[in-house]
């Protein structure tokens, strides 16, 4: 019943950060979706993808793809519920103009 070809590496040596902050902002990005609380949670996503391309660089883990991933999510979140307040202000925030006839 052991297969020797599927066999489980005990060194696989992922970095955990990464992994964290891919979620962090998988989550910030539905959540942002209805609450601004996305940009909380983007905001910590994004400092743990930081984090974790500085280490995967000086310790050469695995995981730099899902930092990127990870930096990526995280900056849509804060950055697309930034732009869509600003839209909408400048769009549907009603503005009175007055002509001045002398």
């Amino acid at each position: 019943m052991n297969n020797p070809s599927i066999t489980l590496s005990k060194d696989i040596n992922l970095n955990t950060k990464s992994i964290v902050s891919l979620t962090f902002g998988v989550t910030a990005l539905f959540v942002g979706y209805f609450s601004l609380a996305g940009i909380a949670i983007a905001s910590i996503g994004f400092i743990l993808a930081f984090l974790s391309l500085r280490e995967i660089h000086y310790t050469a883990q695995r995981g730099r793809a899902l930092a990127v991933a990870a930096l990526t999510c995280n900056a849509l979140a804060i950055l697309l519920p930034l732009i869509t307040i600003m839209i909408n202000l400048i769009l549907f925030t009603p503005v009175d103009f007055k002509m001045v006839v002398s």
